[in-house]
């Protein structure tokens, strides 16, 4: 505080007046000075590695989408119709091994997922449909006497996000298929196990339909 008289000198010191803490107030000052310092230097430690996680967060999705041997890759947010994707694409023969694959979330318990197939029960082709709430493989020629179909035994669940998938080895028989829900292999049931003459469709075409559309209906997803 300045040391000088002004004009009512007797009644104390003239402004301006500096503030200084008190004794327990420094103490105070001190321990949270301490605390500031603490805090900056765990800071600066982790900031190297505060940038490189949020270079990571911005950087642009990686597709998971397999590349290698990849014959059609579709993305679909929502449909309530077949989508056709023309009678070129996949046309597998019947020692071709391939993989089917997609993200559905149905709401009923029967339906075309992905198709090749002649539009009527007696078609030539191939398809993954719910019968039943239950993942199915149909690889047919003639069905009375030339296909095979495969089954899961238990059912898959209504309104939830799946992944589901089918792999054939191009072996001709039931064997050589396996169904896979949410990347784990599925028993299966027994059903109409056989082997597939050689054969190759004559148009059909590769699509979320079967026999007059009767593919998932609104709201279900892939």
């Amino acid at each position: 505080m300045p040391d000088e008289r002004g004009f009512v000198y007797n009644f104390g010191n003239e402004k301006p007046f500096l503030k200084a803490p008190l004794p327990d107030q420094e103490a105070e000052l001190a321990r949270l000075s301490a605390l500031r310092d603490a805090a900056a230097a765990r800071w600066q430690n982790q900031a190297k590695a505060f940038d490189k996680a949020l270079r990571q967060w911005k950087a642009p999705a990686v597709d998971w989408v397999p590349q290698e041997g990849l014959v059609v890759n579709h993305s679909l947010t929502e449909f309530t119709a077949p989508v056709d994707l023309g009678k070129d694409v996949a046309k597998f023969n019947h020692r071709d091994p391939f993989t089917l694959s997609a993200w559905i979330k149905p709401d009923q318990p029967k339906g075309a997922i992905v198709t090749r197939v002649d539009d009527h029960w007696e078609g030539t082709g191939y398809g993954l449909y719910l019968v039943d709430q239950k993942l199915r493989f149909h690889y047919t020629f003639r069905w009375s006497d030339l296909g095979v179909r495969v089954e899961t035994k238990a059912p898959l669940k209504l309104k939830e996000w799946q992944h589901v998938a089918v792999t054939y080895d191009g072996g001709m028989y039931a064997k050589g298929i396996h169904l896979y829900v949410d990347l784990r292999p599925e028993p299966v049931a027994g059903g109409e196990q056989g082997s597939v003459s050689h054969w190759r469709r004559r148009g059909a075409r590769l699509s979320g339909r079967h026999r007059s559309g009767a593919g998932l209906e609104p709201g279900a997803e892939s």
